[in-house]
């Protein structure tokens, strides 16, 4: 064995600090090229800094994990009153808390609860006053985000509750650590806090030294982050666990509400072949969806009963779906799947209906691009018509479809560009009126798209009459200027 005699050491202590001394005064930038110059060349060191960079979620500390990235976003700014500390809860939420707790159902029970106590400690503790000072206007409130963080620490308790090989002492420790936090809580007298769910869920699974409804049933009322779908899923589960099938059945009924409880159930009618009950869900979920849009996290099931009926059901059926489909966005790609289902002899009957040629609300921006392509002018003219008559200084309305009315209505479109934009001008731009500069970029932006839609005339004596009529207008002025006119 190599020995390293006292003054070696000494020397390498020295070299050690004085490494240190470097790095921690060295440009961050340039101690990042130097790393990635030497793992480039050195095999063991990019594996060295690959798993201390990108450690396994087994191999992470949470709470020194935690604590580092407070740490690193934490700032101190200038308020209206005084200096404070700030931390940037968003970051620690997106990078951390989310991961983890998407990840948390695949942790052993001793890790979930390292978790829960290192978000105990390391950020409901560490919480102040100061971080409930913020403001909207100096985007520095983080409220919303620590919320976010208080619930997420509901849900994993609630997970831990359910293992059924977590001890009664552990169960204890993280009783008294929750005890602990909440003699210093100031979280709860500003946005509330888990922390009686929690007690109440550990009491409760002490008591009864194994699983019950009661546990299900505080998670389903509190809702954390929206999960209570997936808490009553969870029950489900565990009522058929015990044999008590009909009771599941009625707690699925009762629960439809909650996508993931409806797609539970539509995934077990699929499974067992009972693809007409599974439609009639789809039709039933949907009505509770109503008007929600898509970014609403809800799945389009609409969408799910097209697909179902196009291994089930007849050509009758998917054309029904599809059409309630293309009513709920206007959207292209099923008008042109209706287009390839619907018999080419039939299409010319089936359109104007779908269309819905008869209706006299104002639908011109859904509708246009369909009568686009099936160069349908007539009914295209008459509702911009409709919206000029309504809306006579809406240039923009007019402008849109200018150019594909050209050939078949331009004498009419003519007048309608004329007026609408006098009349806008007229009412925004009378003396002493205050203008938006943006006001003027967007006029003179729409009026400089004539030319090139056939009507070169038109833009060239609108631009000199407002030239001649706004002539104080020196912003409208240079606005006018900018545009290319044509003979």
């Amino acid at each position: 064995m190599l020995q390293i005699s006292t003054s070696q050491r000494k020397y390498f202590r020295m070299k050690i600090g004085e490494i240190k001394k470097i790095i921690n005064e060295a440009d961050e930038d340039l101690i990042r090229d130097y790393v990635i110059q030497w793992a480039e060349a050195n095999a063991d060191f990019a594996e060295f800094m690959t798993q201390k960079l990108c450690p396994s979620i087994d191999e992470i500390d949470f709470a020194d994990e935690l604590a580092r990235v407070i740490r690193k976003n934490t700032s101190f700014i200038d308020s209206r009153h005084y200096e404070r500390k700030v931390v940037d809860w968003y970051a620690i939420l997106v990078n951390l808390i989310e991961p983890w707790s998407a990840d948390a159902t695949s942790f052993t029970t001793e890790r979930l609860q390292e978790l829960i106590e290192a978000i105990i400690t390391e950020v409901a503790m560490y919480i102040d006053e100061e971080d409930f000072m913020g403001d909207d206007w100096y985007g520095d409130d983080y409220s919303i985000q620590i919320g976010d963080i208080m619930e997420h620490l509901g849900n994993l308790t609630g997970l831990l509750a359910l293992r059924e090989n977590v001890t009664n002492d552990a169960l204890r420790s993280l009783r008294s650590l929750i005890v602990k936090a909440k003699r210093t809580d100031i979280i709860t007298r500003y946005i509330g806090s888990p922390y009686d769910n929690m007690l109440q869920l550990i009491d409760i699974r002490l008591e009864s030294d194994d699983l019950t409804c009661a546990l299900f049933d505080i998670m389903i009322k509190a809702n954390y982050n929206g999960k209570a779908g997936e808490w009553v899923c969870r029950k489900v589960d565990f009522l058929r666990s015990m044999g008590l099938i009909q009771e599941a059945l009625e707690l699925i009924e009762a629960n439809i509400v909650y996508p993931e409880v409806c797609l539970k159930l539509l995934n077990e009618l699929t499974a067992e072949g009972k693809w007409r009950e599974a439609v009639a869900l789809l039709d039933k979920a949907h009505a509770i969806k109503g008007d929600k849009f898509y970014w609403s996290g809800e799945p389009n099931w609409l969408e799910m009963k097209y697909e179902l009926l196009q291994e089930h059901g007849d050509k009758q059926a998917q054309i029904s779906s599809l059409t309630e489909l293309f009513y709920q966005h206007w959207e292209e790609k099923y008008y042109h799947q209706l287009k390839e289902i619907v018999p080419q002899d039939e299409w010319k009957d089936f359109y104007p209906k779908l269309l819905k040629f008869d209706d006299d609300k104002g639908y011109l921006s859904y509708a246009a691009p369909f009568l686009i392509e099936e160069h349908e002018f007539e009914r295209l003219y008459q509702l911009v018509k409709k919206q000029f008559e309504i809306y006579p200084r809406s240039y923009e309305t007019v402008v849109s479809y200018a150019g594909v009315l050209r050939d078949s209505h331009g004498k009419d479109i003519e007048g309608m560009l004329v007026t609408s934009f006098s009349l806008y001008a007229q009412s925004r731009y009378a003396p002493k009126g205050k203008v938006d500069k943006y006001d003027y970029s967007n006029f003179c932006k729409a009026l400089s798209k004539l030319s090139e839609m056939g009507y070169a005339r038109e833009q060239r004596e609108l631009v000199e009459f407002f030239s001649r009529e706004y002539a104080r207008r020196r912003t409208l002025l240079n606005e006018l200027r900018k545009i290319i006119l044509q003979d």
